[in-house]
């Protein structure tokens, strides 16, 4: 609307009402789709974990120790447009617009959170460390041993 307002010199006010009451549009914000991983999605998160058992492998074993984990739903691979950038003007009785993949940024790459996690680790006291043990999954030693007898 403000893009309208300056071209035809007028209020964006002006422009509201031209749109919503003359026009019958209004405002509407995109819905969320749920979304499937594609096989570029999956290989991120095959990557992802490989990097961590390689930066375990560096830096010792007591390295996933201080990883904290979570549920995996909550971590995606795309940061999504805000909702001012998804909002369209629509007939009032239509739905919201949904997301489309082409309207979704990706993220650069799975290295980024890799090069976080190493400025971060240092900040960890030993403290934090055990009130986070708690947390961690408990099989990644196991893990570990059979991944390091398949890497011999």
């Amino acid at each position: 609307m403000e893009e309208l307002a300056i071209k035809f010199e007028t209020s964006i006010n002006t422009i509201f009402h031209v749109l919503h009451d003359d026009l019958g549009l209004s405002i509407k914000s995109a819905r969320w789709i749920p979304k499937m991983l594609t096989e570029d999605h999956k290989m991120k998160r095959v990557r992802c974990p490989k990097a961590l058992l390689k930066l375990n492998f560096e830096l010792g074993l007591g390295f996933l120790d201080k990883i904290v984990t979570m549920d995996e739903t909550s971590v995606s691979f795309f940061t999504p447009e805000s909702k001012r950038e998804s909002s369209q003007m629509l007939p009032k009785d239509s739905n919201p617009p949904e997301v489309q993949a082409s309207r979704i940024k990706e993220e650069t790459d799975d290295s980024q959170l890799l090069r976080q996690l190493r400025r971060d680790l240092p900040a960890l006291s030993p403290d934090e460390d055990l009130r986070h043990r708690g947390r961690v999954q408990g099989c990644h030693k196991h893990v570990f041993k059979e991944i390091q007898g398949e890497a011999t």
